[in-house]
């Protein structure tokens, strides 16, 4: 079986706090893959997902994204939902920086076919965390988003819910694939 081709296109690491990552030269490929690692400047010890990481393609902020979730969380056990005319794709929950400096979320977003314009643009997410070790914070989830328009994916940006930033040394690798 042919093996697709893997370049990078851009990959980032942060030197100091910032609101969001906007990649605007994706190129000419097949498919593009996102791979974060990110902690956000959110310091709220109680609360575990009141920031999120969210997706937003072609600098649209309009309510035309929806998503939906399978999330396994140790302190929620399964968590299942689907949202509707959102203003992004949540893509997962996000670090926080109350946590030790070693814990980050991790985002694998994989986008197909981005520059297709016969139909609304889609995008599968695996994200795991395993913060604070010994206690009920480690999960694993996989988020399907939908932004619905047809046109090209010309840009990506990446941001934390509710105004936070991305905090130091978060990193952003944008990949671009190539069908064999």
């Amino acid at each position: 079986m042919p093996t697709a081709t893997y370049d990078n296109i851009a990959s980032t690491t942060l030197g100091s706090n910032t609101a969001s990552v906007t990649f605007s030269s994706l190129g000419s490929f097949t498919d593009l893959q996102l791979v974060i690692r990110a902690r956000c400047t959110l310091t709220d010890a109680v609360n575990f997902y009141p920031n999120d990481v969210l997706l937003r393609f072609n600098g649209d902020s309009g309510n035309n994204y929806s998503y939906q979730y399978y999330s396994a969380v140790g302190w929620a056990g399964l968590v299942a939902n689907r949202l509707d005319n959102q203003s992004a794709i949540t893509i997962g929950g996000g670090a926080q920086n109350s946590y030790a400096a070693q814990e980050f979320s991790y985002h694998d977003i994989y986008i197909p076919s981005y520059r297709n314009t016969s139909y609304q643009k889609v995008n599968v997410t695996k994200v795991g965390h395993a913060y604070h070790t010994g206690d009920a914070r480690r999960g694993v989830g996989i988020w399907v988003g939908n932004w619905k328009n047809t046109a090209a994916i010309t840009s990506i940006t990446v941001l934390p819910s509710n105004g936070y930033s991305f905090t130091t040394n978060s990193t952003f690798c944008l990949y671009g694939i190539t069908a064999a």
